[in-house]
């Protein structure tokens, strides 16, 4: 019934519609916005009277691109809400979590004040929330503090590291589009976290085991058929490692091996190695690798044709061998000369393109003179991070001379050998050439060098006076050559060098290389400048800028394959 026709409506008003009490919301007029507040509203704001056209969605997304510093990419992420969406996936591509033992302070206050440490708090963010999709590369590297250590000598495993395994797991199920798992904390993953990686289209796996004797449970790792690149870390057999035989016999696609012993093996000359461990699957199921490069650290067992059998030599591009074989050192003689490769053998190796190490074999078998080809040549001479072990002996042992500085004629008998052969074998080829600062050339030396290698682009080598300046004439034996670095050891000369600030070199540099051509970057010992085009025309100067050593690294391997480190650089 209709409000007219009820009479108890009758001679009632009507009632008006009620006024909403909320006020029409304005934005002030632009001088009264903050200038903090404007700078991270999504909101467009022009000027008056005008209406400017914002870049395309395209065109940000390209600049975006060029942005690398995690820093950088936190900070756009705060900008404005259109960013935030647009740069949240670069923020989340690789992720490092690192853990610590001891509390952290931070303005007078542990790290996670109000809540867990940094660490737990990541991972916690990683397995709950939605950020877990954007992963691609995954690093999990410090200390973690293993509570209840001796349950592992009872046969079970401590639960706050079971707690960690489990939750990491969760996490990385999540990640949807991860590529690369690295485990460089001191305790292993169990098979709860192999079991989350196998079920990932996985190209890239690190593994770090821990050096403590503890026992442990070593599991079977599961295989990857996508994996392209493996890198094992502190592999020692009497503390318990994984087994990785399943692993590499249905890794097809394996591209890139690393394998890193514990330094203790070689140093203790401990034949507790045994290559079967690792490749005896891949022999019995008659399997070879298809790897581009490979790499070995203190490897120290027989040589027992293992690696022969479970790697196909004639696709090998590339090899790297630190604190390796030895055959100058007597206490270690009897087991590497048992690498003694044929030289007919070495010869079916028709594609490497690069050689690295930190030992001079030189002989009928070392891969300087039997292979043929080789574009870079890397003899490292960064000292050891970690001072070495002295292996246990008695009064009567007789002291190794593998650490002693060879005398002069053993050096210069060494050092004329090894150049020869780098002419005669690889002198039409050569493109970065690396050689150990213990080997001081003179000035005719490199002249000579230079003019045998004309495709030579970058050289690192000692000169018996670090002060000479580049020519132009010498710079015309080497037309391609870009950069030059001169290797320099402690002494009178690199104190001084270090005592002039690096600006005053790169003054010097600019006025004495003004008429040299083609140089773009000189280094010295861990210095180095890059050499601009224009010269000034009142001055004959050229502009030089003084490039930091991790920049360096990134743009010159006669900086950054000058380390005993085997680790990243992925070749694929």
């Amino acid at each position: 019934m209709s409000a007219l026709n009820n009479p108890a409506s009758r001679g009632a008003p009507l009632q008006q519609p009620r006024r909403s009490n909320k006020r029409k919301r304005t934005l002030p007029p632009q001088h009264q916005i903050p200038l903090q507040v404007a700078a991270t509203s999504p909101a467009a704001v022009y000027r008056v009277g005008e209406r400017s056209k914002g870049l395309p969605l395209a065109v940000v997304h390209v600049i975006l691109g060029y942005l690398d510093d995690l820093g950088d990419l936190a900070r756009v992420t705060r900008a404005s809400k259109l960013l935030y969406y647009m740069t949240l996936p670069r923020l989340y591509e690789r992720v490092t979590l690192r853990s610590y033992t001891e509390m952290r302070y931070r303005d007078g206050r542990p790290e996670g004040f109000g809540g867990g440490s940094p660490f737990a708090a990541a991972l916690d963010g990683l397995a709950s929330r939605g950020y877990a999709g954007y992963v691609k590369r995954l690093r999990l590297c410090g200390e973690w503090k293993e509570v209840d250590v001796e349950d592992f000598r009872r046969g079970r495993v401590p639960d706050n590291t079971m707690m960690l395994n489990i939750v990491v797991k969760a996490a990385v199920e999540k990640m949807v589009n991860l590529r690369a798992f690295s485990w460089e904390l001191n305790t292993k993953p169990l098979s709860t976290v192999y079991q989350g990686l196998a079920s990932h289209q996985l190209t890239s796996l690190t593994l770090k085991f821990p050096k403590s004797r503890i026992p442990r449970p070593s599991v079977v790792i599961p295989a990857i058929p996508t994996l392209l690149y493996l890198h094992l870390i502190d592999i020692d057999p009497l503390c318990y490692p994984d087994d990785v035989s399943v692993l590499l016999l249905h890794a097809q696609k394996l591209q890139d091996l690393r394998l890193e012993w514990s330094a203790r093996i070689r140093e203790e000359r401990e034949t507790s190695v045994s290559l079967h461990s690792y490749f005896g699957r891949c022999v019995a199921a008659g399997v070879k690798l298809q790897l581009q490069h490979i790499s070995f650290k203190n490897l120290y067992a027989r040589e027992d044709s293992v690696i022969k059998r479970a790697v196909d030599l004639t696709k090998l591009e590339s090899m790297t061998m630190i604190n390796g074989i030895d055959r100058s050192d007597p206490t270690t003689v009897f087991v590497d000369n048992t690498w003694r490769a044929d030289p007919e053998h070495l010869k079916a190796v028709k594609s490497l393109k690069r050689y690295r190490s930190d030992r001079i074999n030189f002989g009928a078998s070392s891969p300087i003179t039997v292979f043929s080809g080789l574009e870079e040549i890397y003899m490292v001479s960064a000292a050891q991070t970690t001072p070495p072990t002295p292996a246990p002996s008695d009064a009567t042992s007789p002291v190794s001379p593998a650490s002693a500085p060879l005398s002069v004629p053993d050096c210069v008998n060494a050092a004329s050998d090894f150049i020869a052969a780098v002419i005669t074998r690889h002198g039409c080829t050569i493109k970065k050439l690396l050689l150990p600062d213990r080997w001081p050339l003179s000035i005719t030396a490199v002249k000579q060098l230079l003019a045998s290698c004309p495709q030579l682009e970058q050289l690192g080598v000692a000169l018996e006076d670090p002060g000479f300046e580049p020519t132009a004439a010498l710079m015309a034996a080497a037309p391609r050559l870009k950069a030059l670095r001169v290797l320099v050891r402690s002494g009178p000369f690199w104190d001084l060098f270090n005592r002039i600030g690096v600006e005053m070199h790169a003054v010097g540099i600019g006025v004495r290389l003004g008429k040299v051509e083609g140089l773009r970057w000189i280094g010295v010992g861990t210095h180095c400048f890059e050499i601009g085009d224009e010269v000034d025309g009142e001055t004959g100067r050229k502009a030089v800028r003084v490039v930091g050593f991790e920049e360096a690294c990134r743009t010159l391997e006669i900086f950054a394959m000058d380390s005993r480190d085997i680790g990243g650089g992925e070749i694929f």
